[in-house]
Parts: structure tokens; C-alpha cells; sequence
């Protein structure tokens, strides 16, 4: 295979570069807390209700509360719970186990709960980076502000990239 071909400067003023995202820093259709549905599996839990009431209240104040992210929510919690039971079983059991092969010696295995509590973790963080609370996007949205800084550092320094 030959080398990848660069788009020429008549192919790029043709058919354009894909448009960089904007960063949403102001939303619409914000809902109040008392009008998002309660699930009955976390409304029936006193601890699945808590942290409902938490991420629910922290979306609220930064006006990113939204009707549509009642079923994210809801998996992110089912997930922390998760995560919160077997985190101890992991830990009492430890990461591997051991067995005995059929010539009588003895192996370490990995535990497979090991592997459950790696994807959760993914999971869990996936989850929070759809809802914008990780701590870089809880600054970004909450302070418009923000942007303005980041471009006027960006315009004085060259060849410097900054992200959004």
C-alpha cells in the first residue's frame, strides 16, 4: 500500500475541513428538579436515591438538568452501586485466585471479578464525561468566561495548541 494522500489546497476550498465542535457553554431547555421522573428501581433504594438527588441537584445548578438524561443518570447509578458492591469483594478475595491444573500443580488465576470492576470503572467515567462532570467541563460550562482567556493565550503564543 502506498502512502495516505493529503487532500490538495482545490479539494480542501471544495469540500471543506470537518467544523471543529463548539463547546456548548449555554442551555436552553433546562427543566426544575421536581419535574424529572424518579425510576422506582433508585426511588425504592435510599442510597441509589441519594446520589439520584446529588447528580440530579448538581445538574440543576449548572442549568444542564435535561428530561432526556433520565435513562443516563440511571445507569450511572446502577453502576456505582455496582461498582460499590463488589469493590469490597474484590478486595477481600484479592486480584487472583488460585487453582490446581491436572497434574496436581498449583495456578494463579486472575480474578474475573477483577475484570468487572476495570469495566465499570470505564463505564462509570464514560458515563460522567456524557453528563459534563468531570472537573474540566463543570469549569468550562459553568464559566463562559472561560473561552475568552483560553483564545487571547492562544492568539499571543504560536504553535502552541490549546484544547477545548
Amino acid at each position: 500500500m502506498g502512502a495516505r494522500r493529503t487532500k490538495t489546497k482545490e479539494e480542501i476550498a471544495l469540500f471543506g475541513r470537518k467544523p471543529k465542535h463548539e463547546p456548548v457553554t449555554e442551555v436552553k431547555q433546562t427543566v426544575r428538579l421536581e419535574d424529572i421522573p424518579i425510576p422506582h428501581l433508585i426511588a425504592t433504594d435510599e442510597g441509589k436515591l441519594s446520589l439520584w438527588n446529588f447528580i440530579c441537584a448538581d445538574l440543576a445548578n449548572r442549568q444542564l438538568l435535561n428530561i432526556s438524561y433520565v435513562m443516563l443518570i440511571e445507569m450511572l447509578i446502577h453502576d456505582i452501586a455496582m461498582y460499590q458492591t463488589l469493590l469490597p469483594q474484590l478486595e477481600d478475595e484479592g486480584t487472583t485466585y488460585s487453582t490446581i491444573d491436572k497434574h496436581g500443580n498449583e495456578i494463579k488465576r486472575p480474578n474475573p471479578m477483577f475484570t468487572q470492576v476495570h469495566l465499570l470503572k470505564s463505564s462509570i467515567l464514560q458515563k460522567l464525561v456524557s453528563l459534563g462532570m468531570t472537573p474540566r467541563d463543570i469549569i468550562y460550562v459553568t464559566n463562559p468566561a472561560a473561552t475568552s482567556q483560553i483564545e487571547a493565550v492562544a492568539s499571543e503564543k504560536k504553535g502552541i495548541t490549546y484544547f477545548k
